[in-house]
């Protein structure tokens, strides 16, 4: 029986893994250190992955904050940091992690028009580099209760929606070309 119990407190952790440990069902600590552990044999392991992670969010149609719809999508790189806040704080939290991704996109996307048009204003397509700050910044923050930590994010898809692709492109067109026989 003592034997029995002894093996029962083994635990296999290998790289990019660790194990959350509770006994009772209160949180006691993580094994993060690969190789073959030894804990209380009473407790509950719960393995998660702490490997880095890339997701690429759904391409989503938005309003930009000009009102022209576009479509857009964001790739995410991030990595569980805190394991307890990751099991315990959320149910799923590669679904939380995809949900809030999606939700900042949506959000950064409205917030910017897709093109400045020569007023020097931020825009999303000319500002790109910024715009993806703002959006590490805020995505971030939306997953920090969950232990997540983003490493970067990139815009993967950034365009007209096709029903005013074609109109758009007609219309900055014309406009370089006044632009152009004004100088």
């Amino acid at each position: 029986m003592a034997g029995a119990l002894l093996l029962r407190g083994l635990t296999t952790v290998v790289p990019g893994r660790a194990h959350v440990v509770q006994l009772f069902g209160k949180y006691r600590s993580t094994i993060r250190e690969s190789g073959l552990q030894w804990v209380n044999p009473f407790t509950n392991r719960i393995a998660l992955s702490t490997r880095i992670r890339s997701q690429e969010s759904a391409q989503v149609k938005v309003n930009d904050a000009d009102g022209n719809p576009i479509e857009i999508a964001a790739v995410v790189v991030w990595q569980v940091r805190d394991t307890a806040h990751a099991t315990y704080s959320v149910d799923d939290y590669t679904h939380f992690v995809a949900i809030q991704t999606e939700t900042a996109v949506q959000h950064i996307a409205s917030s910017y028009p897709y093109d400045n048009r020569g007023s020097g204003a931020m825009s999303l397509r000319d500002n790109a580099d910024e715009i993806t700050q703002k959006l590490s910044a805020e995505l971030t923050d939306r997953v920090a209760p969950a232990g997540v930590q983003i490493i970067e994010t990139r815009l993967t898809r950034l365009s007209y929606a096709p029903e005013i692709a074609q109109a758009m492109l007609r219309q900055q067109h014309g406009q370089r070309r006044r632009t152009a026989a004004d100088r």
